[in-house]
């Protein structure tokens, strides 16, 4: 795809009801001029989710989540910017007249394009031969409820059945004008002597869907006993399926990983559909093949916490080890759990109760290096040497993937009790695999010496350096500061104040200014930039742009737009019959201009001459060279010149 110009964008953020769109995933109901709902993010009892409609933002008091339109879309849906604007562009009917696109390009798209309708037609024709042809209903319907699935099931995940002997998918594509090229493409069809064939012909159908809902491929299963036949087809990869990224069920399943903040990783098709309609409804599979890079990286945008259930007898426990060592080179958290012998995740769905399932899960389950830990000692003798070198050897592997330091360091020290071994054997063995790790790392990047790459060694494994007490109360106290000053230019920016200062002698002085010209004109005199990065963006954006609000929805920025709900919603909020029914008047902030704005931004800067003071203070105690320290000195005196005028304007700013 090409690039969305500017202008384009805007108008499809302009063109955008946050209300609307909202609305087509969240229940919202009116609450005076915004609407609030149970957050979509998190399993909550009282509605703490907001959409603001006057100001184009939603905020989710108990997940902290914020932002604009395309903000709620990239973290509800888990799209890309493009992908939002693309959705929204086509739901307001705008032509998204991309940037001019090579030939390539374009071919490239024209495909995706061809192979995508092609899909949505088979699954309408699998999907009605499954509920009206008799062959559909007899087979491929009896199929499905003998595996307990209901009508809301099969409905959700599209399930559906190709003919054995009627005319299939093959003859029904051509009849429709589609071509023949594409249907080889799809893999729904074969080259045979007399020319095409169904390649899923007589099968239950498993439509897989990419996370946006479309469908990009089909797993089939078939219904016959004979061994030579493969029990399961799938789609070929081409332009449209990528299998490498692809999950099955996480279209269905995101929205509950996001609230639970939890994956449960089963091997198949059923194992998945069974749990959802189960009532575990988190859980996807790799559809049999390896876990790779891609897959791992997908989950991880939506949770960090991932559990595999093992069938009881499954016999690719092992197998899947090298796999799931993915997971911990991307700092995932991995449990495993395995069924009684003889259950695997469709069975045990079946017999027992949610609360059954996800008890049994919660007692069973193993963080995954004490899993393999303990599945390789059934394996292996640890009284003979060579095998004990070898169960070491593996399970150093495993332990090295993991990337947060300490993290490494007690699953070494869990390890090593668990083979009887002691921790610094252990542990060199995972310094030899983290050497050989950077190494590879260092082939990979061109031009880089060796010195300068940091290989991690024992002492690395330590528990990492924590932050002064110093820097952390400085942290504290700028940002507070900072996020109130950002507060007044955001919400109160083009209104005006009148300022009140007592002269000298006694005489009150007052002008009528305005509340954006005031604060960052003092803070450019003064040459002051925001000591947080989020705030200092904030602060350059609103420098920029005198419609922060406008310029805030057309920001890629998705940081800075959920700061920006951040700061404009309240913790809070009354009622709007509140004042009515108590007969008490609440005065608002923007009544209380006059005194909140000059008190806000000179306190602030007092505090940053304080810090600056202090600083200097630091320094002297620690550097002996005579001129740095004169220099330090008549630094220092004019800072405190400069508190002892901040305090003066401060007593006499008039704070009414």
């Amino acid at each position: 795809m090409g690039m969305i110009p500017g202008h384009i964008v805007q108008q499809i953020i302009e063109s955008a009801y946050i209300e609307e769109v909202i609305g087509e995933f969240v229940h919202l109901k009116k609450s005076g001029s915004n609407y609030k709902a149970h957050s979509p993010f998190v399993d909550e009892k009282t509605p703490s989710f907001m959409v603001s409609p006057a100001k184009q933002i939603f905020k989710c008091f108990s997940s902290g989540k914020g932002g604009n339109v395309v903000s709620f879309l990239m973290e509800h849906e888990k799209w890309t910017y493009p992908e939002a604007l693309r959705w929204l562009a086509k739901k307001y009917n705008i032509e998204v007249e991309e940037e001019k696109l090579s030939d390539t390009e374009i071919a490239a798209r024209s495909e995706r394009e061809s192979l995508a309708a092609l899909n949505r037609f088979a699954n309408d024709f699998f999907s009605t031969s499954l509920h009206e042809s008799s062959e559909g209903q007899q087979i491929g319907l009896s199929y499905f409820k003998e595996r307990g699935f209901s009508k809301t099931t099969i409905d959700k995940f599209e399930l559906g059945y190709n003919p054995e002997k009627s005319e299939g998918i093959t003859a029904a594509a051509l009849k429709a004008q589609y071509s023949e090229k594409f249907l080889l493409a799809a893999g729904l069809s074969k080259e045979g002597r007399n020319g095409l064939y169904d390649f899923l012909r007589g099968r239950v159908i498993f439509p897989i869907h990419n996370i946006s809902g479309q469908i990009v491929g089909f797993g089939a299963r078939t219904l016959k006993s004979d061994k030579k036949i493969p029990k399961y087809l799938n789609s070929p990869e081409n332009a449209l399926y990528n299998k490498s990224k692809i999950l099955y069920g996480l279209y269905q399943a995101k929205n509950q990983i996001t609230k639970d903040d939890q994956c449960f990783l089963v091997e198949g098709y059923t194992d998945v559909i069974s749990l959802h309609q189960n009532g575990i409804e988190n859980v996807l599979a790799s559809s049999g093949t390896s876990l790779t890079t891609d897959q791992v990286k997908l989950i991880k945008r939506y949770t960090k916490n991932v559990t595999i259930l093992f069938d009881g007898d499954s016999a690719g426990i092992k197998a899947s080890f090298r796999g799931i060592n993915l997971f911990l080179q991307e700092g995932l958290t991995v449990k495993a759990c395995l069924f009684p012998n003889g259950e695997d995740p469709d069975s045990f769905a079946k017999a027992h109760s949610v609360d059954e399932i996800h008890d049994f899960i919660k007692e069973n389950s193993k963080d995954f290096v004490s899993f393999k830990a303990s599945i390789l000692l059934k394996d292996h003798d640890l009284k003979n040497p060579a095998e004990k070198v070898a169960v070491l050897r593996e399970m150093a592997e495993t332990i090295a993937q993991i990337s947060d330091p300490l993290s490494r360091n007690v699953y070494c020290k869990t390890s090593a009790d668990l083979l009887e071994t002691e921790e610094q054997v252990l542990l060199k063995e995972i310094n030899r695999h983290l050497r050989n790790q950077a190494r590879g790392e260092l082939k990979k990047s061109v031009g880089m010496a060796e010195a300068d790459f940091h290989i991690q060694t024992e002492e690395s494994l330590e528990t990492p350096e924590k932050p002064s007490q110093k820097q952390v109360e400085g942290f504290k106290g700028s940002e507070i500061q900072e996020r109130d000053l950002l507060r007044l230019l955001v919400l109160h920016g083009d209104k005006e104040f009148i300022y009140r200062e007592s002269s000298e002698d006694g005489e009150t002085v007052e002008a009528l200014t305005q509340v954006r010209s005031f604060i960052l004109s003092l803070l450019e005199a003064d040459d002051i930039d925001f000591d947080i990065p989020i705030h200092q963006r904030m602060l350059n954006l609103i420098k920029e742009n005198e419609q922060v609000d406008q310029a805030i929805h057309q920001s890629s920025d998705q940081e800075l737009t959920q700061f920006y709900a951040d700061l404009i919603t309240p913790p809070y909020q009354l009622s709007p019959n509140w004042e009515l029914k108590h007969q008490i008047e609440i005065s608002k902030e923007e009544d209380k201009l006059n005194s909140i704005v000059p008190k806000t931004l000179y306190t602030y800067q007092l505090a940053k001459v304080e810090s600056e003071i202090k600083n200097i203070q630091e320094q002297l105690k620690t550097n002996g060279d005579e001129a740095t320290v004169i220099s330090l000195l008549e630094e220092q005196k004019e800072y405190e010149n400069a508190k002892k005028q901040l305090s003066k304007i401060l007593a006499r700013v008039i704070l009414r």
